[in-house]
């Protein structure tokens, strides 16, 4: 007896001497992991604080330090011991942190910053140790806006369903696209009304009550899974309510206009079915469990000090270096680019006017040249206005396709089209551009505007193909980018307008973009 009790004691000295080392070197590993992950970082808290759908982020973390917090010692009870395996994930990570840095995705590099937190203690403390806070590290995922894309779709759930709801309790309903009609009014389900942040909310509590009293996989996904649907349907429940107060009330009852309240208050019904179910899920695996036993690894030999510094070494290597490459590779251009229309080749009878172009005028960012000029045509019965964004490489907030460029100030101008995205429009052979029917705030002036992009020397829209395209312009050294917008005023009908600005198009697209080619495609200045 005296031998084991004598082992066991042996047994926990050296785990004890394991930990003095590898947290030392955990804390350098974290601090060479920073610097990549900074803008990611930054980023994320911008969202936290300015964001009303991500703002529960700000107590997300919190709320992990606080977890493992709670799980020291079940920590400490496991040998940590360096992994070349989790090495191997850490760079694997990188690479994607790299590819998103190199393509201005921030999403992919936030997403690599949760890989890179899953596998930093996987290379430093082993694959146990890392095992058992990778749930917790998980719940990071909540705050990180990998949900943003599921907005239309729920915009589209959310119209369909609330629709289906109200249709249900006698109301004549019609829906056409996510506009909701009733004999009394009309209700649109904007991307705000999509139940996002419900969505989320619900998905925080009921991952953070998983964590905090359930230990099995199978019930911390039933209630995540469960929170989630909740948050979904409850936006449904939501947005019918507010149709159906609005028929009942001829459209005068307060709800019509202001229901963020309204949403929060209803929203205590669902806080209450998730701890609910997660007090059932939590009786389920006492029943099943009455004593839980504690996972326990493999026995491992514990490692000495040089083993756990040579491993935050290598994690400083490879989160250090691809950091060095994205730099020298996304340099900006040492010299301002020069973009002068003016002296571009004209055809079709267009010539550039002295006068100054109207009131509108397109909202980019980041460009590293751009010019705004004026077109007549003897013929035309208005003049037509181009604008060119140029980039001598896409890099991050630098770009064609971005949601901080807008094709109008919302200012001074509106659409006055119903429809949710923008159509699609021939503008040249083989150019497909959006279009936006703009008239000004005061209704004296309407316009057409189109808006095509140009990346790796092809025509793009979404922001999808657009990344491809970039994607595809690093191997083959066409890194420039451009947007163009076209736009005139709308003397007449709109048929008028398109007819003029497709000769425009025709005429001087091709002049257009052999004067682009003549700009620097790279930092050092290689022509495009």
């Amino acid at each position: 007896m005296s031998r084991i009790v004598h082992a066991v004691r042996l047994d926990g000295e050296a785990r004890a001497r394991g930990w003095q080392h590898a947290l030392p070197a955990l804390a350098l590993a974290l601090l060479a992991i920073a610097i990549p992950m900074a803008q990611p970082v930054l980023r994320l808290v911008d969202l936290w604080l300015n964001n009303g759908s991500y703002g529960h982020g700000v107590l997300i973390v919190p709320v992990m330090l606080y977890l493992l917090f709670l799980q020291r010692e079940q920590f400490l009870r496991l040998t940590p011991a360096p992994s070349l395996t989790g090495l191997a994930a850490l760079a694997a990570a990188m690479l994607l942190w790299f590819a998103g840095r190199m393509l201005g995705i921030v999403m992919v590099e936030q997403l690599a910053l949760v890989a890179s937190l899953l596998a930093v203690p996987w290379a430093i403390l082993g694959f146990h140790v890392a095992w058992r806070a990778a749930p917790i590290v998980i719940y990071l995922m909540c705050a990180v806006p990998v949900w943003t894309y599921l907005t239309p779709m729920l915009q589209d759930h959310t119209a369909a369903a609330s629709t289906a709801i109200v249709r249900a309790l006698g109301v004549p309903v019609y829906l056409e696209g996510l506009y909701i009609s009733i004999p009394d009014g009309r209700f649109v389900v904007a991307d705000v009304c999509s139940g996002m942040r419900y969505l989320l909310a619900a998905l925080s509590l009921g991952g953070f009550y998983a964590l905090l009293n359930l230990h099995t996989w199978w019930s911390r996904v039933i209630l995540v899974a469960a929170s989630f649907m909740l948050g979904i349907v409850f936006n449904w429940i939501r947005v019918a309510g507010i149709v159906y107060a609005g028929h009942l009330s001829q459209m005068r009852s307060s709800l019509v206009a202001e229901h963020l309240t309204f949403g929060w208050v209803l929203f205590l019904a669902v806080v209450v079915a998730i701890l609910v179910l997660g007090a059932l899920l939590e009786g389920a695996e006492r029943r099943r469990m009455p004593i839980l036993s504690e996972s326990r690894a493999m026995p491992q030999p514990a490692r000495g000090s040089t083993a756990f510094l040579v491993s935050a070494a290598l994690v400083a290597a490879v989160s250090i270096l691809p950091a060095m490459l994205a730099a020298v590779w996304l340099r900006p251009p040492a010299q301002a680019i020069a973009l002068d229309l003016a002296q571009a080749p004209r055809a079709g009878g267009w010539q550039v006017t002295d006068a100054a172009p109207g009131p509108w005028r397109p909202q980019f960012s980041g460009m590293d040249a751009a010019a705004f000029i004026t077109f007549e045509h003897a013929g035309a019965a208005a003049p037509v206005d181009l604008f060119v964004a140029y980039y001598v490489f896409e890099r991050q907030d630098s770009e064609a396709v971005n949601m901080r460029n807008k094709t109008f100030d919302g200012s001074q101008w509106r659409r006055y089209d119903l429809r949710p995205v923008p159509d699609r429009v021939q503008i040249a052979p083989g150019v497909t551009g959006e279009e936006y029917l703009l008239q000004s705030l005061d209704g004296a002036t309407r316009r057409l505007v189109w808006r095509t992009n140009w990346v790796n020397r092809r025509f793009v829209l979404g922001q999808m193909e657009a990344k491809m395209q970039q994607m595809l312009g690093l191997f083959n050294a066409n890194r420039a980018a451009a947007s163009l917008v076209f736009s005139t005023r709308i003397v007449g009908d709109e048929e008028q307008a398109r007819a003029r600005l497709r000769d425009f198009a025709a005429a001087n697209l091709q002049p257009l973009l052999e004067n682009l080619r003549t700009l620097p495609s790279t930092a050092s200045g290689t022509r495009s």
